[in-house]
């Protein structure tokens, strides 16, 4: 399932020959689906993997096996875009939430379009959990949503 939701330059510019899409990863497969649906839209384009921890970002643990964690991500997903011939930037964002590093990231580079793996929470309500809701509502640009 796909959602879709257009704004900022998307709107403004629909055709634009540029794109700039932003893609959060964290270690589950629907961020790794994601990142393949960000590589093949993102033919010609910069595409930004942006590593966010899950869970643990309020958790003081082992920065050294989180570190690890995040690197062994990062190059697996820029092996992954070097597959499909797309120029790929890497960062990763710490110490805060997972929206806030998102959103950060999308106010602070040239980002389209936020493509994002989400998993669909039980109930009557169309729901994805609170990193997206937050994203969704404050998103400076496009956005995509992935789910299974």
């Amino acid at each position: 399932m796909a959602t879709v939701m257009a704004q900022g330059k998307q709107l403004e510019e629909p055709t634009s020959k540029t794109l700039g899409v932003l893609v959060p990863i964290t270690a589950t497969d629907v961020s790794r689906r994601a990142a393949e649906i960000a590589f093949s839209l993102g033919k010609g384009a910069t595409v930004t993997a942006l590593y966010v921890e899950q869970k643990s970002w309020a958790k003081s643990g082992n920065g050294r096996s989180s570190r690890r964690q995040a690197r062994t991500i990062l190059n697996d997903i820029a092996e992954m875009a070097s597959r499909y011939n797309v120029k790929i930037e890497t960062r990763k964002g710490s110490g805060v939430r997972p929206a806030n590093a998102i959103l950060n990231e999308a106010k602070a580079g040239a980002h389209d379009l936020i493509v994002m793996g989400v998993s669909r929470r039980p109930g009557e309500r169309l729901y994805f959990g609170d990193t997206p809701t937050a994203v969704l509502a404050k998103s400076p640009c496009s956005l995509l949503f992935l789910s299974p």
